[in-house]
């Protein structure tokens, strides 16, 4: 009976072992067998405490790690535009990007000091908010949409507001409405009205 008890042991040591080199080498592997499970109806394994799980369903997310980057916010918008500087074409913005959610005490992690970049309005913005930032979290590295109307490919859930400052003059043109030449007249129109002191909106 022993003998069995021990290489049970031994087996499922073996499985966990290879299950976490596997994981390390193939984190495409780590993310489609979490989906799974949670998915099948267990917990969310790549869930953090901070962050409800009502908030995430099965999405899977990454490590926790530490980003710089623009949070950008609005009506029903709350975007975190990743990188240093921001690279446009004209299309739009080329770095890499997430719909920006809070975690659980964010508040008293630096999440009071973002808000009070972002209470600031600034001409230009289209009604909108923007702070330059560096934030502590974790990003979903499975796929699915997210945010608002799910348009968003993932989202970054913040556990520390490292640092939150307005953006300078040369950081903030990219942001601006109108800037490109290619700005339909309607959205110059519509965004003017936003900024209008009469308009009653968000």
């Amino acid at each position: 009976m022993k003998k069995l008890l021990l290489a049970s042991l031994l087996l499922t040591t073996v499985v966990i072992v290879g299950v976490r080199v596997d994981f390390a080498v193939n984190p495409h592997h780590r993310t489609a067998v979490l989906k799974g499970l949670c998915e099948a109806g267990l917990p969310n394994l790549s869930r953090p405490p901070e962050v409800p799980a009502r908030h995430l369903g099965c999405a899977v997310l990454g490590p926790k790690q530490t980003v710089q980057g623009f949070v950008s916010t609005g009506f029903e918008a709350s975007h975190l535009i990743m990188g240093d500087q921001v690279v446009t074409d004209q299309y739009g913005f080329l770095n890499e990007s997430a719909w920006l959610s809070g975690s659980d005490g964010l508040e008293q992690r630096g999440g009071a000091a973002l808000n009070g970049v972002l209470s600031v309005r600034r001409p230009g913005l289209c009604g909108g908010r923007l702070a330059k930032v560096t934030l502590e979290g974790w990003v979903t590295v499975s796929h699915g949409g997210f945010g608002h109307l799910n348009l968003a490919e993932r989202e970054f859930f913040a556990y520390r507001v490292i640092s939150a400052t307005a953006p300078s003059e040369e950081e903030l043109e990219p942001f601006l409405y109108g800037v490109a030449p290619d700005w339909p007249p309607d959205t110059v129109a519509f965004c003017r009205e936003q900024e209008s002191p009469d308009y009653e909106g968000p």
